[in-house]
């Protein structure tokens, strides 16, 4: 069975393992090796990828499609390699990932909620970068303005018509009485 194994493991290797294992004389020889060689660089590669993962930031200029597209492949990398990482703990990374100008987008996602999740960060992010083009192309804002001006409702009354005026009718005077049908 030694005997079997041993040549098994030998005829798997590539040319560049044999020359790694050339001096092992036993399978559990072979398989310790290659378990030093590549067990401590799948350690580092796991490390490595963590590290990507949060100090990821997002290039000034890329869209922010790119940007998700590098952050979904690392996240498949990570799950391919069993590593986990908590919801929040993506959500986070991505928003801390945009540059700068997107810090109020970001704030306004984080502050008042409590779930947050990462389809509706993505999502708010795509429809973020729509409203960028579409103000670049000067749709929908005429003024030059912000075009978030729009989501805000004034309060209070447009115009004042009258001195006593409190948003009645003008059928009406002020400090009147309405009469029954009998006039009393």
């Amino acid at each position: 069975m030694e005997g079997r194994a041993f040549t098994t493991l030998q005829l798997a290797m590539g040319k560049n393992v044999i020359s790694e294992i050339s001096q092992e004389t036993t399978a559990r020889g072979i398989w310790k090796k290659l378990e030093d060689l590549y067990i401590k660089k799948f350690l580092t590669n796991r490390l490595i990828l963590l590290k990507t993962f949060f100090t990821y930031k997002m290039k000034e200029g890329s869209s922010i499609k790119t940007h998700l597209s590098v952050f979904d492949d690392l996240l498949m990398k990570m799950k391919s390699v069993e590593l986990k990482i908590d919801e929040e703990q993506k959500e986070m990374v991505l928003l801390c990932s945009l540059p700068k100008r997107y810090t109020g987008f970001a704030n306004s996602l984080i502050y008042g909620r409590d779930t947050l999740k990462l389809d509706d960060v993505k999502t708010g992010l795509l429809s973020e970068e729509l409203r960028d083009q579409m103000k670049d192309f000067g749709v929908g804002d005429s003024s030059g303005g912000s075009s978030s001006s729009g989501l805000f409702a004034e309060r209070g009354r447009a115009e004042k018509k009258g001195k006593n005026n409190r948003g009645c009718s003008n059928s009406r005077k002020p400090n009147s009485r309405s009469k029954s049908k009998d006039g009393k």
